[in-house]
């Protein structure tokens, strides 16, 4: 399979490589296909704008996935919580690709990218989202272990039940070269 294309949003020169509008849209791609409530499942973000805000941020690092030849990202990532040797990564595609051995892909390439610039890339899902969980698996995300009250949910207003996971070039590399 050929590469992916990956779009980070950065400003160069003061221009931004992705348009306020292009994320708003993204945001609201997320709504209309259902998906929002499970990728923003603590409340933080509630809208277009809020999620606008949050990606543009100077310690967030936004980047669109697209399929070479498609106009539309298959999907997207974010990570947050940088630090010298680690970083937490949020990773979304659009049911439309769910189940597709490009959206395994896609996670690997994604991971590989964010590996290139930090040692450990950390993730955390609540422990009722089994798709999300098996999806990590078979990119090759190890688990660290389910930690009570880790992730607040907006919906259940508490905190519940999250899996804790990692992925690091050596992990990477054994997934990778496993399929």
């Amino acid at each position: 399979m050929e590469k992916l294309q990956f779009l980070s949003y950065v400003r160069i020169d003061g221009i931004p490589t992705i348009r306020n509008t292009q994320i708003r849209d993204i945001y609201n791609r997320c709504v209309e296909t259902g998906i929002a409530d499970m990728l923003f499942h603590d409340g933080s973000i509630n809208d277009s704008e809020d999620f606008l805000q949050h990606v543009t941020r100077a310690d967030v690092i936004f980047t669109l996935i697209f399929v070479p030849g498609e106009n539309e990202p298959m999907g997207f990532f974010w990570l947050n919580r940088l630090e010298r040797t680690h970083a937490y990564c949020h990773f979304a595609a659009f049911p439309e690709y769910w189940g597709k051995p490009v959206t395994v892909k896609a996670g690997q390439q994604a991971m590989d990218w964010c590996l290139h610039t930090f040692h450990t890339i950390m993730g955390m899902v609540p422990i009722s989202n089994k798709y999300a969980i098996d999806y990590l698996y078979r990119v090759g995300l190890k688990d660290v272990g389910d930690i009570p009250n880790l992730i607040w949910s907006a919906k259940e207003e508490k905190p519940v039940t999250g899996k804790l996971m990692y992925i690091t070039r050596e992990a990477l590399n054994e997934s990778i070269h496993k399929d």
